[in-house]
């Protein structure tokens, strides 16, 4: 079977969903994985002074896993949360204390994201010596089951406890915020526990890299091939090719410094083949844009083809596109197709600029 045969036959199998992930409020903050940022969280959704819905959601899915795990069945009766508790002897912080001092019981946790375990566990346990073995459980929170080395502390990941919690959301029994702020949390565990652990979409890919190396080398030539078409029609006019990314390619009239320009899309042409052409402006150009653009819808240059596209900010404005559905044939001499568009807008963009200059605008700078 040839190369070509065996990529199309992997192509035909069935690939892993590939989740999207949303930005969270952890994100924008920069604390995704912050191990005093998360633990702040559990304990303002732990405590029913705050919450008293979520906090019986997450203290009840909490006590049900350390049941299921240690056989441990404890009471909490007006429980109290701390964070950075200190230790006996002051030998430590732990990060979370859940303690009921009306029942007498207490939840030790130690939260771990991607930091070593290396607390001295034994000590934890000693803080609350005062209370008997069966009132008192320690907890290893970590993004997996991480073993610990203290048979009083059972293991408990992330994502064991923010599923079992998801399990009881009621969103009819919150606000709006609460749920929009949940849901960010709960997003970030998935996320963070998505990293550290193998998934469908690592998994397809470590037994499929080989064909998908290939796949991607096709996409490399691809890429090269309508760069380098730009690039032949930007030269064609003497003209400069401007950006270093798929996300957009400029061609311009550096020489002269003119700022009447093409803006190209490669990722578009390569992942939805549609070629968009848009006439931009910036720099000096920019500063005449609204005379500009009423001048040019006074002059009907705009059309059902030419689109005016009302996308500008203070740097530079989009002022109008084409854009074409591309065919197998305008692949195939995608140079050619492109620089015959190119040739047809060139009225228009030459029209534009002369606008311009009647404005003020002058194409080369002046030093």
């Amino acid at each position: 079977m040839n190369t070509t045969q065996e990529l199309e036959d992997f192509m035909s199998l069935s690939f892993p969903m590939n989740v999207e992930y949303d930005i969270t409020y952890l994100d924008i903050i920069t604390s995704q994985t912050k191990e005093n940022t998360i633990s702040k969280i559990y304990a303002y959704y732990l405590d029913f002074r705050k919450s008293p819905v979520i906090s019986n959601w997450f203290i009840s899915s909490l006590l049900a896993i350390i049941e299921e795990k240690s056989n441990k069945k404890l009471n909490l009766i007006e429980y109290v949360v701390f964070l950075e508790h200190a230790s006996l002897e002051n030998k430590g912080r732990i990060d979370i204390v859940i303690e009921s001092f009306i029942s007498k019981s207490v939840i030790i946790i130690e939260n771990k994201i991607y930091h070593w375990l290396g607390n001295d566990l034994n000590n934890y346990w000693d803080t609350f010596n005062y209370y008997s073995e069966e009132n008192k459980v320690g907890i290893v929170l970590a993004l997996t089951n991480l073993p610990s080395n203290n048979p009083n502390f059972i293991s408990i990941s992330h994502i064991e406890w923010i599923s079992k919690v998801e399990s009881l959301i009621d969103p009819s029994k919150i606000s709006v915020r609460e749920k929009i702020h949940l849901e960010d949390f709960i997003t970030n565990i998935k996320y963070i526990t998505n990293q550290k652990n193998m998934n469908d979409n690592v998994k397809f890919y470590l037994d499929h890299s080989k064909k998908i190396e290939q796949i991607l080398q096709f996409k490399e030539e691809a890429t090269r091939y309508i760069n380098g078409s730009i690039s032949n029609v930007a030269s064609k006019y003497n003209w400069e090719v401007y950006g270093n990314t798929l996300n957009y390619k400029q061609i311009w009239d550096q020489k002269n410094d003119v700022r009447v320009f093409y803006t190209l899309f490669p990722n578009e042409i390569l992942k939805d083949k549609i070629l968009k052409i848009v006439i931009e402006i910036d720099g000096r150009a920019r500063e005449h844009y609204d005379s500009l653009i009423n001048k040019l819808r006074e002059d009907t240059i705009f059309d059902t083809t030419f689109i005016d596209t009302k996308k500008q900010n203070k740097n530079y404005a989009h002022l109008g596109y084409v854009c074409y559905s591309l065919e197998d044939e305008d692949l195939n001499n995608f140079e050619s197709f492109l620089s015959k568009k190119i040739e047809e807008l060139e009225p228009k963009r030459n029209l534009i600029l002369s606008k311009l200059i009647e404005l003020g605008y002058e194409n080369k700078k002046t030093i």
